[in-house]
């Protein structure tokens, strides 16, 4: 029995008796032109969306109406609709379904492959990631528009490990303190779910006396804030892993915006399409070469002031001019 087609039939029915039962709006317009209502979809919460925070302020600069679905807090008010994937799980069948019933133009923003995270979890042979593969190809192949992270994942995420960093901080403290090296303040931003976890390590590490040229500090910041820190900052550290291989950090795109340049995970296929080894940026695949590279950047100046005059020049390719060429065109 092929159950992905059983999950698909169940998700149809669920989707449309979720369309005809809500509140409606219904509009036969179909325009892309500038003045149409478009739907910036976010199953989550859009504050953590800032890629689709920038689609939303791009495309009221052309002139569109803009609503923002996401979770409570978020305002709702339809010619077109833009959907962030993932999740998956059921937006996307859900939005194709409303985007039929209501002659919308359904635009997808690819960050990653749902099935790939599923299968962090489950293992890629596990029922569920394979009905989740064919359920993303089949319901995204018909969607008129795709727009995609990166090349690669165009021409086909465990949670981030701060174990890396802790352990490249501790080897740091202690050749800084015989080498008489600067004392680091690190600022690890963010709230994921293993946070009092590493919270209570880094408590340990520092009772235990491993990080004696090391300040550790974690923040939640506002936007304003976060970007204030940036630019403030000498170094960004990206621990990013991705599942898929195709997914790029936003978090570097913030850096880089900010003119800071990055030190973080290679270890996928998209990592040159951001990040130019040697010249706005290094990368490192253990914890061994993350401290070698604290350990030069900082001991040598000069090597730090040639990474960031590349993510100065990084700096200058702004979201507005990349946004204009790839999906302004879309929309006019």
């Amino acid at each position: 029995m092929d159950w992905s087609w059983i999950l698909l039939g169940a998700l149809a029915v669920f989707g449309i008796a979720a369309v005809l039962l809500a509140p409606s709006r219904y509009s036969s317009a179909s325009s892309n032109a500038a003045g149409s209502t478009v739907q910036v979809v976010v199953l989550g919460d859009i504050g953590r969306s800032p890629r689709m925070q920038y689609h939303a302020i791009s495309l009221a600069k052309h002139g569109h109406h803009v609503d923002i679905i996401g979770y409570k807090g978020s305002k709702s008010r339809l010619p077109s609709s833009f959907l962030q994937n993932p999740p998956s799980i059921p937006t996307l069948l859900v939005a194709h379904i409303v985007c039929l019933l209501r002659n919308t133009t359904l635009c997808i923003d690819w960050h990653n492959f749902g099935h790939s995270i599923l299968a962090l979890k489950l293992g890629p042979k596990h029922p569920l990631v394979q009905i989740s593969e064919k359920y993303e190809y089949a319901v995204s192949r018909t969607a008129p528009v795709n727009f995609t992270v990166t090349d690669a994942m165009a021409r086909v995420l465990p949670d981030e490990d701060f174990s890396i960093l802790l352990d490249a901080l501790a080897g740091y403290s202690a050749a800084a303190t015989v080498r008489d090296l600067p004392t680091i303040l690190a600022v690890i931003t963010g709230k994921g779910p293993q946070k009092e976890h590493y919270l209570s390590r880094i408590a340990a590490m520092e009772s235990g006396k491993k990080l004696e040229r090391v300040r550790i500090r974690t923040a939640w910041l506002t936007m304003e804030d976060y970007a204030a820190m940036l630019s403030y900052a000498d170094l960004g550290v990206s621990l990013h892993m991705s599942s898929s291989g195709v997914d790029l950090p936003m978090k570097v795109v913030d850096m880089f915006g900010a003119g800071l340049p990055v030190v973080g995970w290679s270890q996928f296929e998209a990592w040159p399409e951001l990040v130019k080894e040697g010249i706005n940026g290094k990368g490192f695949g253990s914890s061994a070469e993350l401290r070698e590279l604290l350990l030069e950047l900082f001991t040598r100046n000069e090597a730090l002031s040639e990474l960031r005059e590349g993510a100065l020049k990084e700096c200058k390719k702004r979201w507005d001019d990349e946004w204009d060429e790839k999906a302004g065109k879309i929309f006019r």
